[in-house]
This record gives C-alpha cells, sequence and structure tokens, in this order.
C-alpha cells in the first residue's frame, strides 16, 4: 500500500517543493496549512504531478480532497499539548509525518517557540507513541549545533555562531529543542525511522537534479533542489 503522508507547514517554500514529488509518486499526501488562502498555491504546485479530478473531502468542513492530495486547515498555534497534535494524527491517520511548519519570523519570538520548538516536540511525541505511524522526518536548519563540526572551516562556524547568537537566537534555541526531542525520545522506540534532516544554505534558484549528502558547508546550497 502506498504510503499516507501528514505534511505539516504546507505552504512553505520546502512543503511547495515537496508536494508534486510525492503526489507523483501516487503516495497519498495531506497538506496542513494555517488558513484557507494558501490552497491555492498548493493546488497549483500539485497539477506538476499530473492531471488531477476533484471530489469531496471527508476530513471535515472546509477540508478538500483532490485526488491523492488532501488540504487541511488548522492553526498550528492551536497544538498546545501532546493530546492536540494526537487529535490531528487521529483524524488524518498517516503512515509518514513530515514536518516543515515554522513561523518564519511572523510575529514576535513567542510564536516562534509555539510553532517551532513546542507544536513540533508535540508531533513528535504524538508520532511515538502512535503504533500505526513509521516514519518521521524532521526539517531542521544547518545552524541547529551546541558545537562546531569538525568539518566546517573558520568562516562556516563564525557565520553560524553570529545567526545563533545575534540574528536569530530564539529561532536557533527553538529548533534545537525540537531536534532533541526527536533525536533523544525518537531513540527510544525502536520500530521505526526518525530523520532529522540539516539541509545547507537554501535558495530561490530552480533545482539541479542533485544533492550533496553527508557534510555540507553553508556554501552547499546550489547542490540540489532549492538547497543542498
Amino acid at each position: 500500500m502506498p504510503p499516507r503522508i501528514l505534511l505539516l507547514g504546507g505552504h512553505g517554500k520546502i512543503s511547495l517543493l515537496m508536494t508534486p514529488k510525492i503526489l507523483a509518486r501516487s503516495w497519498s499526501l495531506v497538506s496542513l496549512v494555517r488558513n484557507e488562502q494558501q490552497r491555492g498555491d498548493i493546488l497549483e504546485v500539485a497539477k506538476r504531478a499530473g492531471d488531477i479530478k476533484s471530489k469531496e473531502g471527508n476530513l471535515g468542513v472546509g477540508d478538500l480532497e483532490i485526488g491523492n492530495l488532501e488540504i487541511l486547515v488548522r492553526s498550528l498555534e492551536d497544538v498546545r499539548c501532546v493530546d492536540d497534535a494526537r487529535g490531528i494524527l487521529e483524524l488524518v491517520k498517516p503512515d509518514w509525518v513530515v514536518w516543515c511548519a515554522g513561523a518564519g519570523g511572523k510575529g514576535d519570538k513567542s510564536r516562534t517557540y509555539a510553532i517551532d520548538q513546542n507544536a513540533c516536540i508535540h508531533f513528535i511525541r504524538a508520532s511515538i507513541s502512535t503504533p500505526s505511524i513509521s516514519k518521521f522526518l524532521l526539517v531542521s536548519a544547518l545552524i541547529c549545533r551546541r558545537s562546531r563540526a569538525p568539518w566546517w572551516n573558520d568562516d562556516d562556524w563564525k557565520y553560524v555562531e553570529k545567526v545563533n547568537r545575534e540574528i536569530l537566537p530564539d529561532y536557533y534555541q527553538a529548533k534545537l529543542k525540537a531536534d532533541q526531542a526527536l533525536v533523544v525520545e525518537g531513540s527510544e522506540r525502536k520500530d521505526w525511522i526518525w530523520i532529522d534532516l540539516r539541509p545547507g544554505t537554501l535558495s530561490d534558484e530552480a533545482e539541479k537534479g542533485g544533492w550533496c549528502w553527508g557534510r555540507p558547508g553553508r556554501e552547499t546550497g546550489g547542490c540540489g533542489g532549492g538547497g543542498g
């Protein structure tokens, strides 16, 4: 059976790149977004996966299902505990969960902690405790490190320290806590796969069809689709 995937933060740039690739594999995708206005962009990128036909959604009033794509409108700011996250998982019934959400610098720092840290951790814990979920992918950030990677040069580490301490300190702390929850608590469950993906520098350039895996520096964004 093709997997059923819950994509949290479905309107983000990475998610909009992922959506047609997931659909092209004939996998089932539930894209969670925070407002109705974001649907159009998702439907537009979904067209790249081939022809799609509309049919009535089954997730609830105001939600939408098109072929193997469903769009679920919910605010992650309302996910204030594990039970809130579990309620969404019980509604969607995914096999895999992908976290691509974030405050995106909108609002004050409390919103960053509410979404990038707290809501993310709630979904991690809810997924760990749901036996039917076999995979969790967290799209993190290259800067989420407590110490310098051995393969980074001096300029790389100087840049990361500046971002973490001066430019995006709250984002850094929030993402780091979420990463830690996935690594520590996710490792306690043995019958699933968790992935903490820290991409290199992201760009809006056209994808080039390749990736640089393993030990990227911060300037490896040109290696793959929208970023290395």
